[in-house]
């Protein structure tokens, strides 16, 4: 029998070309085997249980978390964004002081980043409260039913 040898730049042509049909072959049927043993049994109880109602996300966060881990997360954005106020007011009353131009622009660097924390904290902040506001109309509107019930 003859073996067939190669060149080492017949292998590296060889590795080079072979080497992307491989990948995606074993991509393939890694995709493959995870549609069929993943996604298929999701699909089919999802089909067997019906359809879901609408999704809405500050339902769904009120629902989950408590009353008072809210109250929490609320408080604690709010005391971040009078800190980062605070912080912001610093560096602008910083930025009448100083002289040199390489501390001027780093403070206003520091202060721009210090308003978009602000700003994130605000809607944050923002968020909670309507989180929390849901809940409690939920909560209210349980009571409710539970009294008109009874």
């Amino acid at each position: 029998m003859m073996q067939l040898s190669r060149s080492p730049a017949q292998r590296s042509a060889l590795r080079r070309t072979a080497g992307p049909y491989i990948y995606g072959t074993f991509a393939a049927t890694g995709a493959f085997i995870a549609q069929k043993r993943f996604v298929h049994p999701v699909l089919r109880d999802a089909r067997r249980i019906g359809p879901a109602g609408p999704l809405v996300p500050i339902r769904l966060i009120a629902e989950t978390t408590s009353a008072r881990s809210l109250t929490g997360r609320l408080i604690l954005v709010t005391l971040a964004l009078l800190a980062s106020g605070l912080a912001a007011y610093g560096a602008a009353y910083l930025s009448r002081l100083l002289d040199d131009e390489l501390l001027l622009t780093l403070d206003v660097a520091f202060g721009l980043f210090v308003v978009w924390m602000a700003v994130a904290f605000g809607l944050a902040a923002i968020w909670y409260v309507t989180v929390l506001v849901v809940k409690l109309k939920a909560r209210v509107a349980a009571r409710r039913a539970v009294g008109s019930s009874g």
